[in-house]
Order: C-alpha cells, then sequence, then structure tokens
C-alpha cells in the first residue's frame, strides 16, 4: 500500500477529499466509497476471516457451558445498503456465513430488511457509516422480530 503524501500530510487535502466525495455521493448519485487506511492484502483477508470464524465458535462454545445460546446479528456496509445489493465479490464473508450456519448458530442478515426501506438514505448519519436514531429502529424491530420468531428467548423472559 502506497499513501499519497499529501493526504498523509495536508489537512487541506483531506478537507477536500472529503468534500469531493460528499458532492460524488450527494449530488452525483455515487455511492459512499470505504477507503481503508490501508489496503489489505488477499491473505490478511483470508487471515481475517479465519481469525473470525474460530472467535465466533468459541463463544458458541463458552456461551452454551453458560447455558446460552450464540447468534449472530450480520450488519451490511452501508455501500452495500445505499446501493441496494450485494456483492458477488466478497466470498470471505459469504464463507464466514456459510460457517456459521453449519456450526448451528443462527445468524440474521440485515441487508435485505435495509435494502427494502424506503429512503435508505436516512439510515445512516451522513459521511459517517453509523446508523441514525430510525436507522436503529429499522434494525431494532428487525433483530426483536427475529429474535423473538427464532425462540432465543425464552417464555419467562418475555
Amino acid at each position: 500500500f502506497h499513501e499519497h503524501w499529501l493526504a498523509r500530510h495536508s489537512h487541506l487535502w483531506r478537507l477536500g477529499a472529503a468534500a469531493w466525495e460528499t458532492y460524488r455521493v450527494r449530488y452525483q448519485g455515487g455511492v459512499p466509497s470505504a477507503r481503508p487506511g490501508r489496503l489489505m492484502r488477499a491473505e490478511e483477508l483470508q487471515q481475517g476471516m479465519e481469525l473470525s470464524s474460530e472467535y465466533i465458535l468459541r463463544m458458541a462454545t463458552v456461551t452454551r457451558s453458560l447455558g446460552a445460546r450464540l447468534a449472530v446479528v450480520w450488519l451490511p456496509p452501508v455501500a452495500y445498503t445505499l446501493a441496494g445489493m450485494r456483492p458477488q465479490d466478497i466470498p470471505l464473508q459469504t464463507e464466514l456465513q456459510r460457517r456459521v450456519s453449519a456450526a448451528g448458530i443462527l445468524s440474521l442478515d440485515l441487508l435485505p430488511t435495509l435494502t427494502a426501506e424506503p429512503g435508505r438514505e436516512g439510515l445512516y448519519l451522513p459521511r459517517d457509516g453509523h446508523f441514525t436514531a430510525r436507522g436503529h429502529r429499522v434494525a431494532g424491530r428487525a433483530v426483536g422480530s427475529w429474535v423473538v420468531q427464532a425462540g432465543l428467548l425464552s417464555a419467562t423472559v418475555l
């Protein structure tokens, strides 16, 4: 990864880049870009997926030992939600979801719920990627319904 010298040393450059990104997304209909601090190599991405899988399976073991059950909610990146689609170029996420399912861990992917919502732009804070109050409501309702339908809470808790 080679970072542009100005991006690293110039506050004015970063302000200009942020302004261009805002213009591109707001007025040209572009999808927000998620620029990592450093580009990851394929081996690093693979290692991250392997570690994530290992940690999730370990969490499931611990929760079972405590008499509980682990469940996973997949939060999509803002760019996928706003674009209204799931890119097919993320095989590591698909593999991680497959491993979680194969281990008998229930999971909910919020992408279909969020992309079905009218006015998707209002689900996220501008230039931030985190949910707005409305985004939290939409996600929370979907997760709440799923928790009940999947029987993840006992009747005594309800």
